[in-house]
């Protein structure tokens, strides 16, 4: 079980590293002075910088042979989080899920102990 464990604990905190890294670029363009004018990026503008036609494919894809409910009320509204947000709630579920499990006593050796 470790096998598995380890690669989506390390996708995990590979993800909160991300997420670091994007709210420290949204905190770097923010105005130091005003302090104001923090506006994240959101997560949809971030791939369509990346990958312009991966929305446009992936939207085709979900609405004709997965589910066009899938995509207009859920994807969509996700796609409007900011990006930071996205990624690290992910990771943090990914690294939380595959966290060690702690060491229980037996409870027939306990019993028998005493």
């Amino acid at each position: 079980m470790s096998l598995i464990r380890f690669p989506i604990r390390l996708l995990g905190l590979a993800l909160i590293a991300c997420a670091l890294v994007l709210l420290a670029d949204d905190v770097a363009q923010m105005e130091w002075p005003a302090l104001a004018g923090f506006t994240p990026d959101p997560l949809g503008a971030l791939i369509h910088s990346v990958a312009p036609q991966a929305l446009n494919l992936t939207q085709a894809i979900i609405q004709r042979f997965v589910s066009p409910f899938l995509w207009d009320p859920i994807l969509q509204t996700v796609l409007t989080f900011w990006d930071w947000a996205v990624f690290g709630t992910l990771g943090l579920l990914l690294a939380t899920l595959a966290r060690r499990p702690k060491d229980r006593p037996d409870p027939i050796a306990i019993e028998t102990a005493g």
